[in-house]
């Protein structure tokens, strides 16, 4: 059965979106370009809407490629929308389109300054909230949707969602006794389920010992690690294999860096 969510997008899709989408290389669907009134009418139906502020071809095509690249982290998690906004340049009238204006509201004053970053939550059209992270990439803007957005699952490739509590609670609690009786009941789990998930779901049972054994320095370690093996020359299998890794580890990080971000508050 089709999720509430799912035929949202599938309207918005077909009858709200401009014609003029953007593809990857296999023809799928990446990020959606819309106006201002589409946009407004997407931040009511989902969690979280993230938005790229451009020409309709980019002023920066290796940010271009960083946010195409989130979107297609995030194709399945159908709580977050992403898509381009696309700011004309100004008529011969004079005349500001809507997209101009809000873009001048948002204090966007050049053409230079694009692309920009702005994160919408449910229901929140007049509080978005700029990117303005030194580190552009998918990971950074995974961090900023995730830490204005508490509580939101992002549902990447060889994420186990039935872990994803188990995760939270061992990275919270710090006590090496705690966290040895949720390796536990998280190796019991992995135990129960089928072949499709079992590979994916040992992956987190390692990391689970490996901070266990080196602290929580093991997680920062083990995702530059990986990171950096992910830059060489290798087949585009590995590279696969090793991007179902980082996305778990990830999944680690992510909530370690918020529990440190609440710690220094």
């Amino acid at each position: 059965m089709i999720s509430i969510n799912s035929f949202v997008v599938l309207l918005i899709t077909l009858f709200v979106l401009p014609t003029k989408i953007v593809y990857s290389q296999e023809d799928e669907l990446i990020v959606a370009k819309i106006s201002y009134w589409n946009l407004k009418k997407v931040v009511n139906n989902f969690k979280a809407v993230i938005v790229k502020f451009d020409e309709s071809y980019s002023v920066d095509p290796e940010k271009d490629a960083v946010f195409k690249t989130l979107a297609e982290e995030l194709r399945s998690s159908m709580d977050i929308f992403v898509g381009h906004l696309v700011i004309p340049y100004p008529g011969n009238d004079g005349e500001l389109a809507e997209e101009e204006k809000l873009a001048k509201q948002y204090n966007i004053t050049s053409h230079e300054d694009m692309p920009v970053i702005f994160l919408y939550r449910q229901n929140n059209f007049e509080n978005q909230i700029r990117f303005n992270e030194k580190k552009f990439d998918s990971y950074s803007l995974r961090d900023f949707i995730r830490t204005n957005v508490p509580g939101l699952s992002l549902q990447l490739d060889s994420y186990i969602p039935e872990l994803e509590n188990l995760v939270k609670d061992f990275i919270t609690d710090k006590s090496p006794e705690k966290r040895k009786k949720i390796l536990k009941e998280t190796e019991k789990q992995v135990n129960g389920m089928n072949d499709n998930k079992k590979e994916s779901a040992k992956i987190y049972v390692k990391i689970m010992k490996r901070i266990l054994e080196r602290g929580d320095i093991f997680i920062e370690s083990e995702f530059e690690r990986i990171r950096n093996l992910m830059n060489r020359k290798l087949s585009q299998t590995k590279k696969n294999i090793l991007k179902s890794h980082l996305n778990i580890v990830y999944a680690f990080r992510s909530l370690n860096t918020m529990n440190i971000r609440k710690d220094e508050l």
